[in-house]
């Protein structure tokens, strides 16, 4: 199932920090483009994603990533709206009953544009509806039109153009933020962080959860979470001890307790086949579509 996961690729924070193993289900059709840097949004958004479930009732597990996403749920051809789903902070599920295709947009880390959405905070562990206004009907009815995946993507990205703005003094020591952890795999502390920036450890802290909705230690043992869950899925070539080692981790039972803490996922559950689809119906949906 998850042939598809390189090492390369779970090197690449920018990958493997906003993958969704639960997508890549038996009970989805799935796909996802990554943007590239000649897309004016990719500062700004990881991918964009459509997904058809296979049945009337669908579940699929979703881990924290840190990021927010936008979809667009159909319905009979029929757009249900656009939801904005927060950052999550354990593992939940996302259910299908209602529509037969979304189109999904999600943003990195620290990057959801605040005209879209306000305070983060109140949107940790929700779904929201998105404030539809004359942008927001245009690209719905240029997306109920499209003929394919490639030109929802298109679409997409002309939509998230007029958000890739220039950052402000805030957001790029976000950014930095993020990129100092995500280069170290997670393994940089607050004070390392303070020095490069040339701010009090406060003060980052306040500005990263202001944006984030989380702390950058939280942002640490995610990117260290995510990269120890995949390698555990798709690297078979390490043992559990080789791989605890290499995402900076004390030992293989530091790792189980920060994957059972961070992700809600249990080494058990990560040696299925199909992840931990069979944990569903213990677990609190988060999004419905």
């Amino acid at each position: 199932m998850y042939q598809q996961f390189s090492n390369n690729r779970i090197q690449d924070y920018s990958k493997s920090l906003c993958c969704q193993p639960g997508y890549y289900s038996d009970e989805l059709h799935y796909r996802e483009v990554y943007l590239t840097q000649r897309d004016p949004a990719h500062r700004i958004v990881s991918m964009c994603y459509e997904a058809f479930p296979k049945k009337s009732r669908v579940s699929i597990p979703v881990i924290p990533d840190g990021c927010v996403d936008v979809v667009l749920a159909f319905g009979n051809d029929f757009c249900q709206g656009i939801s904005v789903c927060g950052t999550i902070s354990t593992l939940y599920a996302m259910d299908f009953q209602e529509s037969d295709y979304i189109f999904g947009m999600r943003f990195l880390p620290g990057k959801f544009p605040p005209e879209l959405m306000g305070d983060i905070s109140s949107f940790m562990d929700e779904q929201h509806d998105l404030a539809l206004h004359v942008r927001e009907w245009k690209f719905i009815d240029a997306m109920r039109q499209s003929a394919n995946f490639y030109e929802r993507v298109a679409l997409a990205r002309e939509y998230l153009s007029e958000f890739a703005r220039s950052d402000e003094y805030k957001e790029m020591l976000v950014q930095h933020t993020v990129d100092m952890i995500c280069n170290s795999g997670g393994n940089v502390g607050i004070e390392r962080i303070s020095q490069e920036l040339v701010y009090s450890p406060r003060y980052v802290e306040r500005v990263f959860k202001e944006y984030t909705g989380f702390s950058p230690k939280k942002m640490c043992r995610l990117v260290r979470a995510h990269k120890a869950l995949l390698m555990l899925l798709c690297s078979k070539e390490f043992s559990k001890t080789m791989i605890s080692l290499e995402c900076g981790y004390a030992d293989l039972s530091h790792m189980n307790r920060e994957l059972k803490s961070v992700l809600g996922v249990t080494p058990k559950m990560v040696g299925r086949e199909d992840l931990y689809l069979g944990s569903m119906k213990t677990s609190q949906t988060v999004y419905n579509f």
